[in-house]
């Protein structure tokens, strides 16, 4: 519900914006005489045969210094209107606009080589006073240089026109405030999820919300500069670079996210196909704008080939994401002069919104089960340290240390040391959520040891190949080799092996096998045939310890190899991790 009045509040703020204001007096110039400069002197030339005739947009000065001539009628309504005009000069140049012959204002400096120039602004506005705007017709011309540009664009001139003042200064701030309003909203709602979920594991779709976050900040920051800031050609060009580069990057970090949370099998396949699409893009299609259009559209459509069969599941969070997706593709074709520039961050703002909302939900979630496994892992550990202190297993321990004492003194003290570390880590359980490997080994092999002394058989743990250095939750193989230890009956010693495994789903698995116990064949299978089919209460604690450290991906699977052994396989995190 609050999702779905949040994506209402921002649509409603996208179409205000939209809706046509009251249509001021505006004379465009669509058609000039382009002639070139063969000297850095400012003077308009005479209109000449070596003159052409284009469109207004196919003017390129890229690379040169050229004239544009054109005549403007000022139309009596105009003349007679109280409003300031001004002359509107939109280019990837740098510019100086000459009225009736009269230079009026300059932008950068103008020059037919690149040491000699100085990059004007891309948005240059030079106001015309009452007497300069008498009804009629009227000569301008404009002088043009682009030597600098980092990179060539498709349309360097953008629009020539006479217009009112403030009809373009609110032109060049369209959208600057809702896009402020937008950032604001995305910051806040970053920080109150980083707050809540300061205490859960690190999660990859949490980090790709992150990047897909950051990556509309910065195009949003962008699209700030150019409303709040003047801004010279080249830092145009730049700046449309950024936006590719922050849209394409915002593609990979969606396609990523949907594909992982709704669709993880074919993960791969979906970031393959938009990597494809990045350099087709780049290298097929002219202009930034398409460039960005087409990058993101292709990201919108995998991300809804990811998300819509989970929404037809009912899979939760799949059906808001489906939905903004969808709006946003209607959105495009209605909104098409202000889409890129305001109503696309608008979009990408909700959609942030919903991806967080969706994330504070697993958040809440991993809570609650966090909170709920260690409560059971409390529980489960006091009755652990019960069992493993009944009279029993302290009267044969104590019987074989009486026995040592009186005929080798040496091994009872040490027997008597492990018996007190034992005791000592029964007495202290441990409540960090992981601990290093080495140390669960090490704990093992100080049970095993004691047991060996205690029984005479030897026993002893192979964990060659083992990385140190992973982290697991501690108790976990300890309570395997107890269980092994008790039901095995090894009457000849034993080996019990550690080892990395292959986890379905990735992240990291260890086996831990027990060789064959010394039963009778029939007995044997019994026991393997029950144990296959329930948990005793060791593996209880296991499982209970998995899930509180790794969440719905920490598992324990287990059962017979085909040896006559026994392998129980702890999953240590998997896509979630």
């Amino acid at each position: 519900m609050r999702t779905s009045l949040l994506i209402l509040l921002v649509l409603a703020s996208a179409v205000a914006q939209v809706l046509p204001a009251q249509v001021a007096p505006v004379v465009i110039v669509e058609t000039v005489q382009v002639c070139r400069a063969a000297a850095d002197a400012p003077t308009p030339p005479v209109p000449s045969a070596a003159c052409s005739s284009v469109r207004t947009q196919d003017v390129d000065p890229q690379g040169a210094a050229l004239w544009m001539l054109s005549e403007v009628t000022i139309p009596p309504a105009m003349a007679q209107s109280r409003a300031p005009m001004a002359v509107l000069m939109q280019a990837m140049a740098s510019s100086a606009i000459y009225w009736d012959g009269q230079l009026i204002g300059s932008s950068g400096v103008v020059s037919t080589s690149a040491a000699r120039e100085v990059a004007g602004q891309f948005v240059h506005v030079v106001p015309l006073r009452p007497d300069e705007l008498r009804p009629g017709t009227h000569t301008i011309a404009v002088h043009l240089s682009n030597h600098r540009g980092a990179l060539r664009v498709q349309v360097p001139v953008h629009v020539l026109a006479v217009a009112p003042l403030d009809a373009i200064r609110e032109g060049i701030g369209a959208g600057g405030a809702p896009t402020l309003l937008a950032i604001g909203a995305l910051m806040m709602a970053s920080l109150y999820f980083a707050v809540a979920a300061r205490r859960v594991a690190r999660r990859q779709d949490a980090a790709l919300v992150a990047g897909l976050i950051f990556c509309a900040l910065v195009q949003g920051g962008a699209e700030l500069w150019r409303v709040m800031l003047p801004i010279t050609y080249v830092e145009q060009i730049w700046r449309l670079l950024l936006i590719f580069v922050a849209a394409t990057a915002l593609g990979a970090c969606l396609v990523a996210y949907s594909a992982r949370r709704f669709h993880y099998a074919r993960q791969r396949w979906y970031l393959l196909t938009y990597a494809l699409t990045v350099p087709l893009t780049w290298a097929l299609l002219p202009g930034f704008d398409a460039r960005t259009f087409v990058v993101l559209g292709v990201a919108g459509v995998l991300a809804l080939a990811a998300t819509v069969p989970a929404a037809w599941r009912g899979e939760p969070g799949s059906r808001a994401i489906a939905v903004v997706l969808a709006l946003l593709y209607v959105a495009a074709p209605l909104t098409t002069g202000g889409f890129l520039e305001r109503d696309l961050f608008l979009g990408l703002t909700v959609l942030s919104m919903v991806l967080l909302v969706d994330q504070l939900r697993i958040v809440r979630q991993e809570q609650l089960d966090a909170a709920e496994s260690r409560a059971a892992v409390e529980r489960l550990q006091l009755e652990l340290l019960r069992r493993r202190l009944t009279p029993h297993w302290l009267l044969n321990m104590l019987n074989a240390l009486i026995a040592w004492i009186e005929e080798e003194p040496t091994t009872a003290v040490r027997m008597v040391g492990l018996l007190g570390e034992e005791f000592r880590r029964l007495a202290h359980p441990i409540d960090t959520p992981l601990i290093p490997l080495h140390d669960e080994l090490a704990a093992c092999r100080r049970l095993l040891e004691l047991m060996s002394l205690r029984s005479g058989r030897t026993f002893t743990l192979d964990d060659s190949g083992v990385s140190p250095a992973l982290e697991v939750p501690p108790g976990v193989l300890h309570t395997l080799v107890e269980n092994a230890l008790t039901h095995g009956r090894y009457r000849m010693g034993a080996t019990f092996t550690v080892r990395h495994v292959d986890a379905q789903g990735g992240g990291t698995a260890l086996a831990f096998d027990a060789p064959g116990a010394d039963l009778p064949l029939a007995t044997h299978a019994d026991a393997s045939s029950h144990d296959s089919s329930s948990d005793g209460f060791g593996l209880t604690y296991v499982r209970a310890r998995l899930t509180a450290a790794f969440g719905a991906s920490g598992t324990l699977t287990h059962g017979p190899r085909h040896d006559g052994g026994w392998r129980t396989t702890l999953h240590l995190g998997g896509v979630s991790a």
